[in-house]
């Protein structure tokens, strides 16, 4: 049974301040100038919308219910370029600028970054436009000028927190363009998820409890097409154009049990038996259709011999649509009905 997550969604508002108080208008505005950028996301609360990585927490009642607050050091990353939307990435004035939320604004929903100094703006032409993105630079690869979504490379580790298993959440302002500055760079614009959230429910048997994975492996969670027509998955997101980059065939992402000899599945779930995972969203123009996939186990434990390989669970409700920022349900059976101490995982009805 597929079942949607309710997320609750702060306001959060950046305002990103210069640290120059002598000099607000800078008389050169083909040089460094004060930086000044607010945004926002829709208030809370949003029903079954997503979550950044920032700091989570689990309503006590409710856990499929959870708040999203921010966590110092979060990344973020402001794209600012001119032109031509398709070719951002060969424009030379393309200047890509990191800032991180301070320690000020820790579990807080609005996050105030002063003392952010200048950002040089020589590089454009003050005849033409200015255009930018704002974003997570969580994932942010300056050698691909894209956000790596982590396919198949960001297994979380055995002792991982909500936020750390939510690392791939991808969001972003849509392209914005305003004037050339005559002073200081004024920008905002509204965040708006680029991902989705699978919330995987073990049900693990009395039976296969005590069953422990094998040092230094790992329990993957896989996304395969259930029609290999038109059915393809991403790797890395132009945020700019809001397309995949290198489309995959498949989707992975795993638990890691590196250096914790003899742990069993269950100690590395929540109290509620869950684990969750960034996943991509449905985006049909981009050819991408998530709604559907089978859902895919790869688990190797004390008892398994062999090689491990990705075994077919189940399939996601094909009348679902899985819509960019929403959270979705699996729940997986884990039995060990032979006893061999190799546990079977099949989808829960």
């Amino acid at each position: 049974m597929n079942y949607k997550l309710s997320i609750i969604l702060a306001a959060i508002a950046f305002i990103f301040a210069s640290c120059t108080k002598d000099n607000p208008e800078m008389p050169d505005n083909t040089k460094a100038v004060p930086l000044k950028i607010t945004l926002s996301m829709p208030p809370a609360p949003q029903p079954a919308d997503g979550v950044t990585r920032v700091a989570f927490e689990k309503d006590a009642a409710n856990p499929l219910r959870l708040a999203a607050k921010w966590k110092s050091g979060d990344e973020m990353v402001l794209i600012l370029f001119q032109g031509d939307n398709a070719t951002w990435k060969d424009n030379p004035g393309t200047l890509i600028h990191k800032f991180t939320i301070p320690a000020s604004a820790d579990g807080q929903t609005t996050a105030d970054l002063t003392a952010a100094g200048t950002i040089d703006l020589s590089g454009f032409n003050p005849g033409q436009n200015l255009k930018y993105v704002v974003a997570t630079g969580d994932g942010w690869n300056d050698a691909f000028k894209a956000n790596l979504f982590g396919n198949g490379m960001h297994s979380q580790a055995y002792s991982s927190t909500l936020e750390t298993q939510l690392r791939d959440m991808v969001f972003a302002t849509p392209v914005q363009e305003i004037p050339f500055p005559a002073g200081a760079l004024e920008i905002g614009g509204k965040l708006e998820w680029l991902t989705a959230v699978l919330a995987v429910k073990f049900e693990i048997a009395p039976a296969a409890q005590s069953l422990k994975v094998k040092d230094d492996s790992g329990l993957y969670i896989g996304l395969a097409p259930n029609s290999w027509a038109g059915s393809t998955y991403i790797d890395k997101y132009d945020l700019v154009l809001r397309k995949r980059v290198d489309p995959k065939s498949y989707f992975t992402n795993g638990i890691s049990w590196f250096g914790y000899t003899g742990t069993t599945l269950g100690e590395v779930l929540d109290a509620d038996g869950f684990r969750y995972f960034a996943i991509p969203a449905d985006d049909m123009a981009d050819g991408m259709q998530v709604t559907g996939s089978k859902v895919q186990v790869e688990a190797d434990f004390a008892a398994s011999t062999g090689t491990p390989a990705f075994t077919d669970v189940g399939v996601m409700n094909p009348t679902v649509t899985i819509q960019r920022g929403k959270c979705y349900g699996f729940k997986i059976n884990v039995t060990d009905t032979n006893g061999d101490g190799v546990p079977e995982f099949t989808k829960a009805l």
